[in-house]
């Protein structure tokens, strides 16, 4: 009995030996074959031993032979359906990924296509970026490239936005230059102004900045419009001086006209309305510095104690003073002070009308009159 349990053990060893090496020659095969993944497949579906089936398996990568061996062993092989179940979730994975990389390039070439950028397309493409798993370097750098251009572009939209502003809040600031001076101001500021609304990236610019800018020209506009007819009105130049006097105040005429009382001015005023007559013959200047100076002086002096007649007295006298064309002697604080005192009297002048008792009368009736409407607070 001894010898034949050990003929028995001695048969099945011998059967396993041979199993084995049958195994061998197999995956020798297998192995033989592996750059063929279609004969790969082919020797899976006919192996007959399943260590032999998952060594087979585990040489197939493709999606459409994982995909054929899930099916073909979904029932008869866990091992062979759980390994082909797995790459394919990875291959699912990597495709996915490799399509969000390319969504990320593709978005960040499209915002650069687009006339002009908001801030919320930076915050998506920084998120949709932010989502990707895996982001590998070449494509990451082209990103990071795209994205660079992207905030350049941003940063050129902000600050033309902001030098639009800044030319609307100029136009709210007191001319307190003299006009030929105000002109040119004026005519740069437009010029500037041009030059925003026709940037290349002038689309970015918001619709109620552009018309607020535009309402801003015309205030300007309007503003230096006014100071042109307060000079032409308070000093005419020399160019219009003859054919304002004939429309106006005679006097203006006499002193524009009149020569130079040199026994009466002292001899270095004299010398000054000389070397003034050298270098502009065409304009007559009565006034001598002194006089000029005690006239300035009085007139600021009689604005400051609201006397309206002796204000009047001394505007007549500097009236035939230019700003834009004054002596020389006339320098620039002398000038700006001028413009200043000149623009105080005809703001007094607008109030004098109210002096008399009719005006008064006049004003105090309809004040009252208003009291027994009913009007919105708006009106």
């Amino acid at each position: 009995m001894m010898r034949g349990e050990a003929k028995q053990a001695g048969e099945i060893n011998q059967k396993q030996e041979q199993q084995e090496q049958q195994r061998q020659v197999w995956k020798q095969k297998v192995d033989a074959a592996i750059a063929n993944e279609a004969l790969v497949i082919e020797m899976l579906l006919a192996c007959d031993f399943a260590d032999g089936r998952l060594y087979a398996a585990q040489q197939v990568h493709s999606k459409q032979g994982l995909e054929q061996i899930k099916n073909a062993f979904k029932k008869s092989d866990k091992r062979v359906t759980k390994l082909a179940v797995t790459r394919l979730e990875e291959i699912d994975q990597q495709e996915q990924n490799a399509n969000a990389v390319q969504s990320c390039l593709e978005q960040a070439k499209y915002l650069l296509s687009l006339e002009f950028l908001l801030p919320h397309h930076l915050i998506q493409i920084d998120a949709q970026q932010e989502a990707v798993a895996h982001f590998p370097q070449d494509a990451l750098s082209q990103f990071q490239q795209l994205r660079g251009q992207l905030e350049q572009r941003m940063s050129e939209q902000v600050q033309l936005q902001r030098r639009l502003l800044n030319l609307i809040n100029e136009v709210d600031r007191e001319i307190d230059v003299a006009l030929v001076q105000a002109q040119s101001a004026f005519d740069a500021w437009q010029q500037e102004l041009e030059q925003c609304l026709t940037h290349a990236l002038a689309g970015s610019l918001p619709k109620h900045t552009v018309q607020e800018a535009e309402h801003a020209r015309q205030r300007y506009q309007a503003k230096l419009e006014r100071l042109i007819k307060q000079v032409e009105i308070v000093a005419p130049s020399s160019n219009t001086t003859q054919s304002v006097i004939e429309a106006t105040d005679g006097q203006v005429k006499n002193a524009s006209t009149q020569s130079i009382d040199v026994d009466s001015a002292s001899s270095s005023d004299g010398e000054v309305q000389s070397a003034i007559a050298k270098q502009n013959p065409t304009v007559s200047i009565s006034l001598t510095v002194s006089q000029f100076n005690d006239a300035l002086d009085g007139f600021e002096r009689a604005l400051q104690e609201g006397s309206f007649q002796q204000a009047k007295n001394f505007d007549k006298q500097l009236r035939e003073i230019d700003v834009a064309n004054a002596p020389k002697y006339v320098g620039r604080q002398q000038k700006d002070r001028l413009l200043q005192a000149r623009k105080q009297f005809n703001h007094l002048l607008s109030w004098a009308k109210w002096s008399g008792d009719a005006s008064r009368e006049e004003l105090v009736n309809t004040a009252e009159g208003l009291a027994n409407l009913k009007l919105d607070p708006r009106d």
